[in-house]
């Protein structure tokens, strides 16, 4: 008796559970119908933002990964937008770095390509000092207003006149060694307020975060108030030991494409000053213009001068009869300068390939482009000498594009 109660209670209550879940089922149903359209447009949304939520930082720069979920169709035109979305930079608050450069004559494209490297691996924001030529402003305005990077405010520039000290004979000055190369000495004098700047000859290429050279400023000691490399890392290669006639830095001389300023310990220091006695005691012995001036001025003055290796300054030298910079080899090249016109010849392919494929990237463009573009043209150059040097080139681009 108790068996067949206990049974009807069991059937019972399966009779109730089938229900409920019936009812359930049909709740379930009116409501997905009622959001359906909610539903959708949430999608969307949700595939933007994942997508947006999915932008990584990777040594200085944003890469957008693309949502790769699902969409229902009426999603699809939304997620094509987001495909062809310029891919945005994350801004630090982090202090403005200031890049200084001189332009005349015929370098403006070759300057706005030195330029350009120094955006390209950083999320820092930028602040451009261009001294040139008044002819040239408009064409520099033109290019620099064209950069993504300029557009969405991470890149800024302000261009100045040319300025030679005053009582000084400016034609003399500007006719130094290349077309207003000089003027970089007096930067101080034209810059104002500004603090400190990396100063960077046309021909000079970044080939990681620019940051990583500004942060060298927190190396200096007390009293240092620039930094240059060594011009070469071979007594019997370098230029300076063997036919300089003038007083020089360091054991073979010292090469000025890339310096760091502290332009306020200059003004405290009375650069100007000592340049321009330098330059009348020793204007008929130099050869190099202003990098032999700043040579005389620091071998006078060698607690002055911070000194950084010379895979911060990679110049044609380093590598046309083999390899001679070990930090290079070790740590990868960071700045690649094409000295003595090579990337306007044929003499060394190899660095007009990296000239030619950073010459063409264009900025807002994602740098895996520029890593491709870098490693299709060094791929093609025959070169046992500096074509050795290739996988240090692309070290720093490769890893920065992954």
């Amino acid at each position: 008796m108790a068996f067949k109660i206990f049974s009807r209670v069991v059937i019972s209550l399966g009779v109730v559970l089938v229900v409920v879940v019936i009812v359930e089922f049909m709740l379930l149903t009116l409501y997905v119908k009622e959001q359906e359209i909610p539903a959708k447009d949430a999608n969307v949304v949700k595939a933007t933002q994942g997508s947006i939520a999915a932008a990584n930082t990777v040594n200085g720069f944003v890469k957008l990964v693309e949502e790769t979920s699902l969409l229902s169709k009426e999603s699809k035109a939304a997620t094509k937008q987001i495909k062809h979305r310029v891919t945005k930079r994350m801004l630090t608050s982090q202090p403005t770095i200031h890049v200084g450069a001189v332009v005349c004559g015929e370098r403006t494209i070759e300057a706005t390509t030195m330029l350009k490297s120094t955006t390209l691996f950083t999320n820092r924001t930028i602040q451009f000092h261009v001294v040139a030529e008044d002819q040239l402003h408009d064409n520099l305005k033109s290019i620099f207003n064209d950069w993504k990077t300029v557009q969405s405010g991470q890149v800024m520039f302000k261009l100045y006149s040319l300025h030679f000290p005053s009582g000084e004979n400016a034609d003399e000055w500007k006719r130094l060694f290349k077309p207003c190369a000089a003027q970089r000495l007096f930067l101080l004098d034209v810059l104002g307020p500004i603090d400190s700047v990396l100063y960077l000859d046309t021909d000079v290429l970044m080939l990681r975060p620019v940051e990583d050279i500004w942060n060298h400023f927190k190396h200096f000691d007390s009293s240092q108030l620039a930094s240059m490399t060594p011009e070469g890392e071979e007594s019997s290669l370098s230029w300076y030991p063997r036919f300089a006639r003038h007083p020089f830095a360091g054991k073979n001389g010292m090469n000025s494409g890339v310096m760091l300023m502290n332009l306020t310990r200059m003004r405290a220091f009375g650069w100007t000053e000592k340049i321009i006695e330098a330059y009348h005691k020793y204007k008929l012995s130099i050869t190099w213009g202003d990098q032999d001036l700043l040579n005389i001025v620091f071998h006078h003055h060698p607690g002055l001068l911070y000194v950084y290796t010379c895979d911060w300054n990679y110049r044609p030298d380093h590598c046309m009869y083999g390899n001679n910079c070990g930090a290079a080899k070790d740590k990868g090249i960071s700045v690649i300068h094409g000295n003595r016109g090579v990337y306007h010849n044929d003499k060394q392919v190899f660095f007009k390939a990296i000239y030619t494929a950073m010459r063409d990237f264009k900025p807002g463009n994602n740098i895996k482009l520029l890593a491709n573009h870098l490693t299709q043209n060094l791929q093609a150059v025959s070169d046992p000498y500096c074509g050795a040097m290739t996988d240090s080139v692309l070290k720093y681009p490769k890893q920065l594009s992954l």
